[in-house]
């Protein structure tokens, strides 16, 4: 029995605030201080671990937007506290209703990718937004770490808008380059039309372009726009490149379209009309005849 009203006791005691409407969970949280953070729990139910400041501050939230991975303190050590948190009953999605500020956006806004993981391990939403992100989803903080961005689509994060994004020019080419080759990963939904114009003709990384087409199903791509700006507009200037799209353009068509004669004959014809010398459809003027590699521009002249 006196055990009893003394473990009552203590878990009054942690739920006891200051001005602020910290906890001494809070506190403990706030010190880094990883052997009374566990000495504290042992008592705390998930009552006590889910309590809220007046700023509307969890523990589990305070610890999030508190890490910088320039800290004095050992990055192991507030790994510890937050698996010591989660495994006590800190819920990830936390406070609730109309969040302010939730740990994911907190730990995704200060890179802290291994807490993302952990967070999202423990059931944090992705689908949720908050106040202090301007209510933007999850996968706009999560542009840098290909890994956490599929691990967000997973949980049902917009394909769209990150498509908009790529198309919008928003990621540089180490960024797309990544996205490409965690394809798989990212599922099939993620490889659209913008993708493929992102990397072959604004970030004109064609190695990558070549793997999309010949190992998926773009969706939302407009064949004959794309051979436009494969020949014309000043999309691929090398001819080297353009003829090693016309062979995996042509396979592509093969295997997934079925309009086949019809797009290859707009393939074809784009490549017939192209004027290597002035880099546009062929008026018929120059009198040039040959490919570049027969014939350049300046012994036409």
């Amino acid at each position: 029995m006196a055990s009893q009203a003394c473990d009552d006791y203590i878990e009054q005691s942690l739920l006891t605030t200051d001005e602020q409407g910290y906890t001494a969970l809070h506190h403990a949280v706030m010190a880094s201080d990883l052997a009374t953070l566990k000495k504290l729990l042992t008592y705390a139910d998930e009552r006590c671990v889910n309590m809220e400041s007046h700023d509307r501050s969890t523990a589990l939230l305070l610890l999030c937007k508190r890490f910088t991975p320039e800290s004095q303190t050992d990055l192991q050590t507030e790994e510890e506290i937050l698996v010591c948190l989660l495994a006590a009953g800190a819920n990830p999605n936390l406070p609730q209703p109309d969040p302010v500020s939730l740990p994911l956006f907190a730990a995704l806004e200060r890179r802290w990718w291994r807490g993302a993981e952990l967070l999202l391990d423990a059931g944090a939403d992705a689908k949720a937004t908050d106040a202090e992100h301007n209510n933007r989803s999850a996968t706009f903080f999560a542009k840098d770490n290909v890994e956490i961005l599929a691990r967000l689509l997973k949980g049902g994060c917009s394909y769209e808008e990150i498509s908009d994004w790529i198309g919008g020019g928003e990621f540089t080419k180490t960024q797309v380059k990544k996205m490409v080759l965690a394809v798989h990963e990212l599922g099939p939904e993620f490889v659209t039309g913008n993708l493929l114009y992102e990397t072959s003709i604004y970030k004109q990384d064609h190695e990558s372009s070549y793997y999309l087409l010949n190992n998926f199903v773009i969706l939302e791509l407009d064949l004959p726009r794309f051979f436009n700006r494969i020949f014309y507009n000043g999309g691929i200037k090398d001819w080297n490149c353009k003829m090693k799209y016309i062979d995996v353009l042509t396979n592509y068509i093969f295997r997934n379209e079925e309009k086949k004669r019809e797009l290859l004959f707009d393939l074809f014809l784009s490549c017939f009309q192209y004027c290597a010398v002035g880099g546009s459809q062929c008026a018929g003027q120059c009198g040039w005849n040959g490919s570049p590699q027969v014939q350049t521009s300046s012994e036409i002249q």
